[in-house]
């Protein structure tokens, strides 16, 4: 469950918000594999970490299995109370740094450089207006107090009508498992702008209200939220349809014990 290992990014240890970062990066891998051995399995929750990990670690394709998992998502019809001449934005996200958030602020400031009028913009983000100072940084030095909304940690089914209620969802994370807030936004038709990122391209590249943008690319990422503005698309509820599902793992499970318990005999 773990991607940090696997992701082709550099952080410092000499940074107090990268340290956890690097040292998932630089020395975990050390002890995982110092705990690998010819009779282990290993199970992933997505196939771009499986392909990872084999090159990673050299190890046998044939013992390690993808296995997403079975995703629900709750009906909702509740509302947020928007202000109607807004355009808003959900932006469901954390703090850490790989979450990216100065991303969105970026693009908006690239927007308002170039004539936009940006004043429409909401973006809802799920964090407190202190936890990220990068984010803050680039809202206070691009005057973008007014555009931005910190609604910090939220229930699921407050998460559920946010995505219910906004125009578009952003998520600029450089680095994710599996993007479970992705299928839940694909859930309610909505249109996306997503780092195109591994873990993108496998949950959501098939949702066609989802566009991929690389990061660290302020004119890509303001074009496509403009483009979202003008356009106002909306798109079919969408189901990933994964075939793998918990009842997989089970029963790979009592094979595996199955097959070594014959080998002990």
């Amino acid at each position: 469950m773990q991607a940090i290992p696997f992701v082709d990014r550099k952080w410092s240890p000499f940074k107090k918000s990268e340290r956890s970062l690097w040292f998932y990066k630089n020395i975990y891998p050390f002890f995982m594999s110092m705990n690998l051995g010819k009779k282990h399995y290993v199970v992933t929750q997505s196939k771009w970490i499986k392909h990872e990990f084999i090159k990673k670690f050299k190890f046998p394709k044939e013992k390690i299995f993808a296995i997403r998992p079975i995703i629900k998502i709750s009906n909702c019809t509740e509302k947020i109370k928007f202000n109607n001449e807004d355009y808003n934005i959900f932006c469901p996200s954390s703090a850490f740094v790989y979450k990216n958030n100065r991303e969105i602020a970026n693009a908006i400031a690239y927007l308002k450089s170039n004539g936009q009028d940006v004043s429409m913009l909401k973006v809802h983000i799920t964090i407190n207006k202190n936890d990220d100072p990068m984010l803050l940084d680039a809202i206070i030095k691009n005057k973008l107090t007014n555009n931005f909304n910190f609604i910090g940690r939220i229930t699921y089914e407050n998460m559920l009508a946010f995505y219910n209620s906004s125009d578009l969802v952003v998520f600029p994370s450089y680095l994710e498992t599996f993007g479970l807030p992705l299928l839940e936004a694909a859930s309610f038709g909505k249109p996306i702008i997503v780092s195109n990122e591994g873990y993108a391209q496998e949950v959501i590249s098939k949702y066609k209200g989802a566009k991929l943008i690389d990061i660290n690319s302020p004119k890509k990422w303001g074009d496509a939220i403009l483009d979202e503005v003008n356009n106002g698309e909306t798109y079919n509820k969408y189901k990933a349809d994964f075939k793998e599902s918990w009842k997989d793992l089970f029963t790979l499970i009592i094979k595996i014990i199955k097959k070594e318990g014959m080998k002990g005999v």
